[in-house]
C-alpha cells in the first residue's frame, strides 16, 4: 500500500469538492433537513424530552437523499472527465485508489456532519440534554453515513453519469432501508423480525439510546467491506477485461465455479443443522463459534483454489465476491449472539440492573454431568455448578446430550439444593452413568406487547421505557426470550388481538393539546407467558416502575415454585369481604404479593405452620390471648414475621388504636347503632411480644414531626411525617447498610408511633426509619375526641400540645437475635383420640424454621392501604405543581422480600429513570401558565362573589315580603309562593348565564395561553431552522466569490460581461 498515493487522492476529492460552492449547497440542504425533522414535528414538543428521537426516526430516509449526492461524484466524474486514465498511472495499488477516494468521501460526510452540530446548541437552547446521549446519537449518524458512503460508490463506478449515479445510489441503498418495513409484506411476524434484523433503522435504532452495540457495529463495518472490495473488483477490471481464455478453457472454469459455490452452500446447510443441533442441546455460544469459524477457513480455502485454478477473471471475482457476501452475513448472525452492549449515556436509561441481568440469564440452558452418590431412574445428583436454591429448576426439563440416555428429558418435580439432587414426574428407562452431559431446559418466556404509537405527553416518558427495557430484556436473553412489539390502534387487528387472547383493553387517558382537552385511547400493555404460566400487564401507568414489573412477571412465569406467604388474621381486613353492601376487594398489598408469591391467609387460633417463608402481621395488639401466643410462638420458631402496629390507624378508623379496646363482632352494622353488638373481645397482651422483641412501644404516643417538603400541602397536619434523605441533616432518615431502605428517598407515615430498644435486650436492634430532630409526640387521648354521635374526630386543638423536644424517633426497625425457650403453642382443637400419623405431622409443621428470630417492625399500618399503591400507579403528572413521589410501595415489598429470601428485587424496584426534559421552554411557558391560573382563580372568586350576591338579593326580596304589615299571612304566603317559583327560576337562569360567562373566560383564557405557547414553539422553530444553514451558506459564499476573483484576474475587460 502506498499510503503517499491514497494521501493525494484523499486530498484532491476532498478540497475539490470544498472548492465548489455545489457542495455547500448539499451540506446546506443536509442541516436544513435534519434541523426539520428534528424540531418541526409537533410530537418534539410534545414529547418534552431533550433528545433528537423525531431526527432518529427518519434518519436512514434522509441518508438516502444525502449519502448518494456526495458519492455520485467519487468516480463518475473521473470517467466524465477523462480523468480516470490519468490516476489508474500512478504507481499506485487498486486499494490505494479505493481507499483515498473513500476516505476523502468519509472526511466529506464527517465535516457536513460537523456543520450539523449546532442542532445542539439549538437543543440546549431548551433544556439540558444528556451529552453523552447525543455522542452516541452521533456516532450512529457517522457510521451509519459510512456503510451508505461504500454502497453509494459501488455506483459511482457503474457509470460516468452525475444523475445516473446519484439514481443509482439511492436504489442500491434502499433496500438496507426499506427493510424495516418488511411487515409491510410478509405476513409471518417472525420472518419479518428476521429481515428487519438487516435493516439499517433497526441496526441505528440502539445508537438513538445512546447505546454502542458490537453487533450493530459489525453490521456496517461488514457493508463497508463488501462495498469497497467491489468497488476494487471494478477498477480492477482493466486488468482482466477482454481476456476472456484461461489455461483451464472458459467451460472448466464456470465448472469449477459452479461446483465451490455449490459445495459453499453444502457447508452452509449442514453447519446450519450443527447449530441447530447445538441450541437444543444448550450450547449455541461454543458451536456458533466453531461454525463460524470454519465457515472463514472454508472461505478462504475456497479462495485460494478458485484463485489457484482460474486466472483473474469475472467469474473468480463472482465467487470471491459470493462468498464475501456470505461470510459478511453469518458475521452478522454471530454478532448477533454476542450481547456485548455499552450504555454510554448519563442517566444509564438504556442499562438493565445487575439483579435484572442476573434474572434474565437464569432464563437460558444450563449444562451440568451427572455427579457422584446415588444414582437411579427415578433420582441422581448433579455436579456442584448447579444453584444451592431448592426451587431452581423445580419444573424445568432435564435433557440428556451423551451417554446412554441420550436425547431422553423428563421434567424436574424437585430439587434438592443442598444435595443437589433432581427428582422426576417419570423415571428414566436407565440409570445414568456418573460424568453423562445433561442440560437443564427452560421454555422459552414470550412477550406481547400493545404498545400505541403515538401517546399523550404525559405517557411519552413510560411508552420510551417500556420499550427501551423490552429491546434490552431481549438482546439480554436471545432465543429464550420471544419478544413481539404491535403498535396497536384502537379498532385495530392488534388490538382485538390484546383483548380477546389477554384481556389487554385500550385505556381512556385525558390529555391537553393545544388547547384542547380531550379524552384519549391508548395502549400500553404487555402479556408474558411461557409453559403453562401467564402474567398480563393491562396497562403501564406513570408511576409503574417499568423494569421491576417486566423482571418480576418474565421471573414469575419461568419459575415454576414461588415461595409462601402467610397473612395472619387479625381485626384489619386484609382480604375482600362480601357484606349487604357488596363485595370489597382485597386489600392491594395482597393483590401485589400474589403477582410473587403463593399468599395464604393463616388463622392464629391454630399453631402456626413453619411451612411459611414469612408472615405478615397488621395490627397485633388486635389479636386474642391464644392468638397472640400463637403468634409469639411463631416468632420464636424463626418463621420471619413482619409487624405492622399504629398507635391511630388513619386510613381506616374500624381498625382498633394500639391503646383502644377491640371491636364488638357487629359493631359495624344496625346492632352497632343500637348498642347490641355485645362486648368487645379480649385483646391478648402485646406486653409479651414486645418483652420478647426487647423493645418499648407507648400504644398512646403518636409522633409529629414539623417539617413538610411539600408547600402544597401545607394544610396536612404535623403527624404526616414525611421521612426524605434530602439534605445533609437528613442523610441518616434511612440505613443505607440495609437492602431494605437503600436507594428509598421520601417515605410518608401517616399518624406513626416510635420504637425504642430497652437496655436490657438481648436483640440486635437495627433502625431502618427515623425522623428528623423537629419532632415530638403526643397523646392519643389529647389527638382523638368524641363526637356526639359516638364516632371520633382529630382534635383541631391538640396543636397546644406540640413541644418538639429536638429527637429523633425511629418509626421502623429490624429486630434478631436467639431466644432461650420457646413459649408452647395453644390450640383450639380437641386433641384426643388424634392419630399417631396426624400428630407426627403436626410435630413436623411446628419445628424450628430458624435458630433466631427475624423480625421487621414498623409503627404505621397506613402505609398498606390502596391509597399508596394508586399514588404509586398515577407517578408523576408532568401538569402537576409537585412531584408526589413517594416510596412506601417499594418500602413495604422490600420488607416482605427481605423477610422472605427474595433479595432479587430490591434494586430493580428503588431504581428511577430520569429522562432529560425541556426545563427551559417550561420555565418560558410557566409564567405565562401562572397568569393563566390567576386570572381562572379570580374568574372563579368573581363568579362566587356575584353568585352570592343574587342568592343575598333574592333573600332580601323575600325578607321584605315577610316584613310587610300591610298584607295578611295569606297574601304574604301567596306571595312567597310566587316569587319562589319565578324568582328562583330567573336565579337560576342568571347563574347559568354567569357559568356560561365563566366557562368562556376560562376557554377564552386557555386558547390564549396556547396560542402563546405554540407562539414561543414557532419562534424556536424558525430561529432553529435560520440558523442552521448559516455556517455553511457563508462558506459557500466566501468560496464563490473568491473563484469568481480568480476567475476575472488577467481577464480583458472587454470580455468581461
Amino acid at each position: 500500500m502506498n499510503l503517499n498515493t491514497t494521501f493525494a487522492i484523499f486530498k484532491r476529492n476532498f478540497t475539490s469538492y470544498f472548492s465548489n460552492p455545489t457542495g455547500y449547497v448539499f451540506i446546506c440542504l443536509f442541516v436544513l433537513l435534519a434541523g426539520f425533522a428534528a424540531f418541526w414535528p409537533n410530537e418534539f414538543f410534545n414529547a418534552n424530552l431533550a433528545n433528537f428521537d423525531q431526527l432518529n426516526q427518519v434518519l436512514p430516509m434522509l441518508m438516502l437523499i444525502f449519502i448518494p449526492a456526495i458519492s455520485m461524484g467519487i468516480w463518475s466524474e473521473e470517467r466524465r472527465q477523462g480523468t480516470d486514465e490519468l490516476i489508474l498511472t500512478l504507481p499506485a495499488a487498486d486499494v490505494d485508489v479505493v481507499l483515498g477516494k473513500y476516505l476523502a468521501s468519509v472526511a466529506i460526510f464527517t465535516v457536513a456532519l460537523l456543520f450539523s452540530t449546532p442542532l445542539v446548541y439549538t437543543l440546549s437552547e431548551l433544556g439540558t440534554p444528556d451529552p453523552y446521549l447525543l455522542l452516541g446519537n452521533f456516532i450512529g449518524y457517522w457510521i451509519v453515513g459510512l456503510a451508505m458512503l461504500a454502497v453509494g460508490m459501488v455506483a459511482s463506478f457503474l457509470t460516468a453519469n452525475l444523475t445516473v449515479a446519484f439514481i443509482l445510489g439511492v436504489v442500491f441503498n434502499a433496500p438496507l432501508v426499506f427493510l424495516a418495513y418488511s411487515d409491510v409484506i410478509f405476513q409471518d411476524p417472525l420472518f419479518a423480525r428476521q429481515i428487519q434484523e438487516f435493516s439499517i433503522a433497526q441496526q441505528f435504532e440502539p445508537f438513538g439510546r445512546g447505546v454502542l452495540t458490537f453487533s450493530s457495529f459489525v453490521y456496517f463495518i461488514s457493508i463497508i467491506l463488501v462495498s469497497l472490495y467491489l468497488c476494487m473488483v471494478m477498477i480492477g477490471r482493466r486488468h482482466w477485461s477482454g481476456r476472456n481464455k484461461t489455461s483451464g478453457g472458459l467451460i472448466t472454469n464456470w465448472l469449477i465455479s459452479t461446483v465451490l459455490i455449490i459445495g459453499l452452500i453444502a457447508l452452509i446447510v449442514w453447519q446450519a443443522k450443527v447449530v441447530l443441533d447445538a441450541v437444543w442441546a444448550g450450547q449455541a455460544n461454543q458451536i456458533f463459534w466453531l461454525q463460524h469459524a470454519g465457515i472463514f477457513l472454508a472461505w478462504l480455502m475456497l479462495t485460494l483454489i478458485v484463485s489457484w485454478f482460474i486466472q483473474q477473471k469475472g467469474e473468480h471475482f463472482f465467487v470471491r465476491t459470493v462468498a464475501l457476501i456470505v461470510i459478511a452475513v453469518n458475521v452478522m448472525v454471530l454478532s448477533n449472539q454476542l450481547t456485548w452492549r455499552w450504555d454510554i449515556s448519563q442517566e444509564q436509561l438504556s442499562s438493565l440492573s445487575p439483579q435484572s441481568l442476573q434474572l434474565i440469564d437464569t432464563l437460558k440452558p444450563h449444562p451440568s454431568l451427572v455427579g457422584p452418590g446415588d444414582r437411579s431412574e427415578e433420582s441422581f445428583s448433579g455436579d456442584k455448578t448447579l444453584s444451592d436454591d431448592n426451587g431452581a429448576y423445580v419444573g424445568a426439563r432435564l435433557r440428556f446430550t451423551s451417554g446412554g440416555l441420550k436425547d431422553k428429558s423428563r421434567r424436574i418435580t424437585s430439587y434438592d439444593g443442598k444435595e443437589q439432587r433432581f427428582a422426576f414426574d417419570n423415571a428414566f428407562d436407565a440409570v445414568p452413568k456418573r460424568g453423562d452431559r445433561f442440560v437443564i431446559e427452560r421454555p422459552p418466556v414470550r412477550v406481547e406487547a400493545f404498545i400505541s404509537p403515538e401517546v399523550p405527553e404525559q405517557y411519552v416518558q413510560t411508552r420510551l421505557n417500556l420499550i427501551t427495557t423490552l429491546q434490552e430484556l431481549k438482546a439480554r436473553a436471545g432465543n429464550q426470550l420471544i419478544l413481539n412489539i404491535h403498535p396497536t390502534l384502537p379498532l385495530s387487528e392488534e388490538a382485538a388481538q390484546a383483548e380477546d387472547q389477554y384481556g389487554i383493553a385500550p385505556r381512556n387517558v385525558q390529555s391537553s393539546n393545544r388547547g384542547t382537552v380531550t379524552v384519549e385511547e391508548m395502549f400500553l400493555g404487555v402479556a408474558i407467558h411461557s409453559g403453562t404460566e401467564r402474567v398480563e400487564i393491562p396497562f403501564f401507568d406513570r408511576g409503574i416502575p417499568v423494569e421491576y414489573e417486566l423482571a418480576r412477571s418474565i421471573a414469575t412465569v419461568s419459575q415454576q415454585t414461588r415461595r409462601k406467604i402467610g397473612v395472619v388474621d387479625t381485626d384489619v381486613s386484609m382480604y375482600g369481604q362480601f357484606s349487604m353492601q357488596g363485595a370489597t376487594p382485597d386489600q392491594a398489598i395482597i393483590e401485589e404479593l400474589e403477582k410473587q408469591y403463593e399468599v395464604e391467609q393463616v388463622s392464629p387460633t391454630e399453631p402456626i405452620s413453619s411451612e411459611y417463608d414469612a408472615l405478615l402481621v397488621v395490627q397485633p395488639s388486635s389479636l386474642g390471648p391464644d392468638e397472640m401466643n400463637n403468634l409469639i410462638n411463631a416468632i420464636e420458631r424463626g418463621i420471619p414475621t413482619a409487624l405492622f402496629e399504629d398507635p391511630f390507624p388513619f386510613i381506616d378508623t374500624s381498625v382498633p388504636a394500639s391503646s383502644q379496646p377491640r371491636r364488638a363482632p357487629n359493631a359495624g352494622g344496625m346492632m352497632g347503632m343500637m348498642n347490641q353488638g355485645g362486648p368487645p373481645p379480649e385483646k391478648g397482651d402485646i406486653t409479651k411480644l414486645w418483652d420478647l422483641l426487647g423493645i418499648y412501644y407507648d400504644p398512646q404516643d403518636i409522633v409529629y414531626e414539623k417539617y413538610n417538603p411539600f408547600p402544597m400541602f401545607a394544610q396536612l397536619p404535623d403527624e404526616f411525617v414525611f421521612v426524605t434523605n434530602s439534605g445533609e441533616e437528613r442523610k441518616d432518615s434511612f440505613n443505607a447498610d440495609s437492602k431494605i431502605t437503600k436507594g428509598l428517598q421520601n417515605v410518608l407515615f401517616v399518624f406513626p408511633g416510635y420504637l425504642n430498644q430497652r437496655n436490657d435486650s438481648k436483640m440486635e436492634f437495627s433502625p431502618l426509619v427515623r425522623t428528623g430532630d423537629r419532632s415530638g409526640y403526643v397523646m392519643y387521648d389529647d389527638v382523638v375526641v368524641q363526637t356526639q354521635f359516638g364516632g371520633q374526630s382529630i382534635n383541631p386543638r391538640r396543636i397546644e400540645e406540640y413541644n418538639p423536644v429536638g429527637q429523633e424517633y425511629i418509626l421502623a426497625t429490624k429486630i434478631t437475635g436467639k431466644v432461650d425457650e420457646i413459649t408452647p403453642p395453644t390450640s383450639t382443637e380437641n386433641e384426643e383420640g388424634s392419630e399417631e400419623g396426624e400428630e407426627t405431622e403436626e410435630k413436623k409443621d411446628l419445628e424450628k424454621k430458624s435458630d433466631e428470630i427475624n423480625v421487621v417492625l414498623v409503627s404505621d399500618i397506613d402505609l398498606l392501604y390502596r391509597e399508596f399503591f394508586d399514588m404509586r400507579a398515577r407517578g408523576q403528572d408532568p401538569n402537576a405543581p409537585i412531584a408526589m413521589d413517594f416510596d412506601n410501595v417499594p418500602f413495604v415489598l422490600n420488607v416482605l422480600d427481605s423477610l422472605a429470601g427474595d433479595e432479587r428485587f430490591f434494586e430493580i424496584r428503588s431504581r428511577r429513570r430520569a429522562h432529560r426534559t425541556l426545563e427551559a421552554f417550561e420555565k418560558r411557558t410557566e409564567q405565562a401558565r401562572l397568569e393563566a391560573e390567576s386570572q381562572i382563580l379570580d374568574y372563579n372568586q368573581e363568579f362566587q362573589v356575584k353568585q352570592q350576591e343574587l342568592q343575598s338579593n333574592f333573600n332580601e326580596q323575600l325578607e321584605d315580603i315577610r316584613k310587610r304589615t300591610d298584607l295578611s299571612d295569606l297574601e304574604k304566603m301567596q306571595r312567597i309562593n310566587l316569587m319562589q317559583q319565578t324568582g328562583q327560576n330567573q336565579l337560576e337562569e342568571e347563574k347559568e348565564r354567569l357559568e356560561r360567562e365563566l366557562q368562556r373566560e376560562v376557554e377564552k383564557i386557555e386558547r390564549d395561553l396556547a396560542l402563546q405557547t405554540r407562539k414561543l414553539q414557532s419562534q424556536f422553530k424558525l430561529r432553529a431552522l435560520s440558523i442552521l444553514p448559516i455556517f455553511p451558506l457563508a462558506l459557500g459564499l466566501l468560496v464563490f466569490l473568491i473563484r469568481r476573483i480568480r476567475e476575472t484576474q488577467g481577464v480583458s475587460s472587454s470580455r468581461l460581461r
